[in-house]
């Protein structure tokens, strides 16, 4: 009985310590994903701020300009 019991433990040890180990391997790259994202999104928050400084109209309608055919006009709405 006491062997049974024994082994019962040990099973449920080496259970739980898998899915302890399959727990931190998602936190490690779930950890990883969020760090990149992070970082994309400071970069759009900067650009996005950029956009509302003095000038900024122009820098918006400069990064554009490759969306606009060479033999069109441009017409800006105000």
């Amino acid at each position: 009985m006491k062997l049974g019991l024994f082994a019962v433990g040990v099973a449920s040890l080496l259970k739980l310590g898998l899915a302890s180990h399959q727990r931190l391997e998602r936190h490690k790259e779930l950890s990883s994903v969020l760090k990149v994202e992070s970082l994309k999104l400071i970069s759009l928050q900067k650009r996005f701020d950029s956009l509302f400084t003095i000038g900024g109209d122009i820098r918006l309608m400069d990064e554009q300009d490759q969306w606009i055919k060479p033999n069109r006009v441009r017409v800006i709405w105000r």
